[in-house]
C-alpha cells in the first residue's frame, strides 16, 4: 500500500516500527550516535561553568563529591543583637 511503511525492527532498541529511518524514534538515533570531539568540549564547558555556582558546590558537599572542601563555617553569618529599644521596634 502506497503510504504506509512495512514493520522494521529499531536498530537501537529493537523495537517493531511502521516509520521512515533505521530508527523507531529521535531519542533512539540520538543514543546511538558517537558525540564529536565538539561536542563533548561543549559539554565540558557547561558541566565546568555550573560546578562553580552555589547551588552546585552545595550540592556537592551533601554528597561529599566536593571539587571544593567546604566547612561549615563557610556557611556562618553574624546576626546582629537587636535590643527591644533600637528604633522603636519591638521582637
Amino acid at each position: 500500500m502506497p503510504g504506509i511503511y512495512k514493520e522494521k525492527n529499531c536498530k537501537f532498541c529493537n523495537k517493531k516500527y511502521r516509520k521512515r529511518g533505521p530508527y523507531c524514534s529521535q531519542s533512539c538515533a540520538s543514543t546511538d550516535r558517537e558525540p564529536t570531539e565538539r561536542m563533548r568540549e561543549a559539554m565540558r564547558e557547561v558541566a565546568t561553568d555550573y560546578n562553580l555556582t552555589p547551588e552546585a558546590i552545595a550540592r556537592q558537599a551533601t554528597v561529599h563529591t566536593s571539587l571544593i572542601s567546604l566547612k561549615a563555617d563557610d556557611y556562618w553569618v553574624d546576626i546582629p543583637n537587636l535590643d527591644d529599644d533600637d528604633d522603636g521596634y519591638k521582637l
